[in-house]
């Protein structure tokens, strides 16, 4: 997987759906509703664009106790950066996360959507 950077401070969904689907960000951001730019992307809006390229994904599941990072699957994981709602990919083969928001900070996952391949 490669990496895509998000451009606007909500579009790290967009960002997700192009990394999983392995397309440009502006062509992602063509399969979500325009509000997602401003208010942000929902689950079911990410599940609905990756459908769109042909990857099937299960309904966002709680964390609980799970640790991401032994997942052996690909998963959207969606949590807190800082103090706000963000996306990341988890990439099971490489064992890492791409997180689209250059700057960084401390993302905290709550929730994940996995990927079915």
């Amino acid at each position: 997987m490669r990496l895509v950077t998000q451009k606007h401070e909500n579009d790290c969904g967009a960002a997700c759906v192009a990394i999983i689907a392995g397309v440009s960000l502006n062509e992602a951001k063509g399969r979500l509703p325009a509000h997602c730019e401003i208010r942000g992307t929902s689950s079911q809006e990410l599940r609905t664009a990756l459908l769109t390229f042909g990857v099937d994904t299960d309904e966002l599941k709680r964390i609980g106790s799970a640790d991401y990072t032994s997942f052996a699957f690909d998963a959207v994981l969606r949590g807190k950066l800082d103090d706000d709602d963000h996306w990341v990919v988890w990439e099971a083969k490489r064992k890492r996360v791409l997180d689209p928001y250059k700057p960084g900070g401390e993302f905290r996952c709550t929730s994940y959507v996995k990927v079915n391949r």
